[in-house]
């Protein structure tokens, strides 16, 4: 939601399949400065956008505006992290990830900041 107008967005597809240009740049956008405003109250924090345990169908989108911050700001602090996704075994309760999935994630997060720290 635009915080200015309240205007609600949804991303929609072009015709070959791909996100809306309009719609992937406002995307893009919003992952900038979310986490401008992230950095500003955390100056010195390591960053990790943990995503995909519904999917990871957004990801090229998010990459993209993760990539667009490092570049304009130079922070080499923030990261994207691609969770496993929960399936058969490790779905829960009405399709979300249940104890396994987070379990998975958890293992996933840690080995990940092992790496970084």
């Amino acid at each position: 939601m635009d915080p200015e107008t309240g205007r609600s967005f949804k991303q929609t597809l072009a015709d070959d399949g791909s996100f809306a240009p309009a719609d992937a740049a406002r995307l893009a956008a919003a992952v900038r400065n979310f986490l401008a405003l992230v950095r500003k109250h955390n100056p010195h924090a390591v960053i990790v956008w943990a995503y995909g345990m519904l999917g990871s169908g957004l990801l090229p989108l998010l990459r993209d505006g993760l990539d667009q911050y490092r570049t304009v700001s130079g922070d080499e602090r923030v990261y994207l992290l691609e969770l496993p996704e929960a399936r058969g075994d490790t779905i829960g309760a009405r399709q979300h990830p249940g104890a396994a999935a987070h379990r998975a994630a958890a293992n996933c997060l840690a080995e990940f900041l092992r790496r970084v720290l």
